[in-house]
């Protein structure tokens, strides 16, 4: 029978470009209108020798194919990945054909990440919410829709009578991650994906917890400890002065714990306190306030890498050492990473 396999030239088979480099970085962080930015720091977290970028999409000027596109043609070694997508504001077959475009293009370095995000962002929206078992499927949809299959499907994911892709080119698929903090996400991500990309503000410890959870579901599942990848991301802040890094990492885990389905679980991932957290009023436009969570100093500096270049890099040994395979830095660009990924790069063999 012929394959219905397009070749496309001389495609790596693994699933992770060769790296030495345990660290990576997002992609034009924050709220940003240029997307021509996320080449340019695409191309500098390549010539730093960063393991992989990645773009949080923002459905405004951060469209995960099109950036991911560029990215493939103007970098030739680093992995790109989407941290995070959502499932439900694209058919399966058109995340379905990204995927494989996309690691075609790249020539077998994309990632793609799923995410929950807030609930109430997507009702808005009038999307469903993805659920844990919606996220389930698609992850077999996906799958098997590589794999040649005609898919058909009815259930928490959709209605999908009966979907094939005719082409796929001669690339592995793109391995599947899932965003996670509590622990029923962090099982799912075990038995179902290929890695998980751990929230912000979680502590060396709770990432350790997180990675036994995982361990555990995928020991039940007869699925392979070494096939699997956990990604920590962890805000490291460009800022020089102590003062300032505190207050960046102080506003980012302000919005990241405004919606409680974050907050709740971060909370007790790290065994904190939730009476500890205390909640300042800010004006809104137009004309409102809203209570803004603010999180005590003690939990900031043990959840993020704060201080000079030894401090930073120190901590973020201690999320390898916790089980993560690899850092996403977040909070600073690739433009402003190169202290820090020197120093860390440079003392790497003591901290095998």
């Amino acid at each position: 029978m012929e394959s219905n396999r397009n070749p496309i030239g001389v495609i790596p088979r693994d699933r992770q470009p060769t790296t030495t480099s345990a660290l990576g970085c997002y992609l034009i962080p924050g709220v940003d209108g240029n997307p021509r930015l996320a080449v340019s720091e695409a191309v500098q977290a390549e010539e730093l020798g960063l393991a992989s970028v990645w773009i949080a999409e923002k459905y405004d000027a951060k469209d995960l194919p099109s950036l991911a596109g560029a990215l493939a043609m103007a970098t030739s070694t680093i992995a790109m990945g989407a941290a995070v997508t959502h499932t439900g504001l694209r058919h399966p077959l058109t995340i379905a054909s990204m995927g494989q475009t996309l690691q075609a293009l790249s020539r077998g370095r994309f990632r793609l990440g799923f995410g929950r995000g807030a609930p109430r962002k997507w009702v808005d929206a009038g999307v469903s919410a993805p659920t844990l078992r919606s996220l389930e499927d698609t992850a077999d949809i996906l799958r098997r829709l590589w794999a040649g299959e005609t898919v058909s499907y009815h259930g928490p994911a959709g209605r999908f009578p009966s979907m094939r892709i005719r082409v796929l080119p001669d690339v592995p698929p793109p391995p599947l991650y899932l965003a996670a903090i509590g622990p029923k996400t962090l099982s799912l991500a075990g038995r179902c994906f290929d890695g998980v990309i751990l929230h912000p503000f979680l502590t060396p410890d709770a990432v350790a917890q997180s990675v036994a959870i995982m361990r555990e579901a995928r020991d039940s599942a007869g699925r392979s400890q070494e096939t699997f990848n956990v990604f920590a991301a962890v805000v490291a802040p460009s800022e020089i002065e102590l003062a300032a890094q505190i207050r960046s990492a102080s506003s980012r885990a302000s919005r990241y714990c405004m919606t409680s389905t974050v907050r709740t679980p971060l909370l007790a991932a790290n065994g904190w306190n939730p009476n500890l957290v205390q909640y300042e009023r800010r004006p809104t436009d137009p004309g409102g306030t809203t209570k803004r969570p603010q999180l005590p100093l003690k939990w900031l500096r043990s959840a993020s890498a704060l201080g000079n270049e030894v401090e930073q890099v120190h901590r973020l040994k201690e999320y390898l050492a916790a089980g993560a395979n690899e850092i996403i830095l977040h909070g600073a660009t690739a433009h402003q990473l190169g202290k820090v990924v020197h120093r860390f790069n440079g003392g790497e063999q003591t901290c095998q």
